[in-house]
């Protein structure tokens, strides 16, 4: 799934996915550095290395986790 992500917003996206599906992810370990350290070489998918920082990525995870929680809300 992280290999075909081209954007920071698409590997937030993801791995927002990704805590859903895995037990053992949840959302204060998935904005660590150290977890989105490990996921940057899986990103190969960039069509440049622009965007790849952890700041970047971590925002990006950030905005897609507000946006899920906004899609929950109003499902609600």
């Amino acid at each position: 799934m992280l290999t075909a992500c081209q954007t920071a917003a698409e590997v937030g996206e993801a791995v927002v996915r990704m805590c859903g599906d895995e037990p053992r992810l949840d959302k204060e370990l998935i904005v660590k550095a150290k977890f989105i350290e490990i996921l940057v070489p899986f990103l190969v998918g960039f069509k440049q290395d622009k965007g790849k920082g952890i700041d970047n990525l971590r925002v990006s995870i950030n905005n897609a986790l507000a946006a899920h929680r906004r899609n929950r809300a109003n499902r609600s």
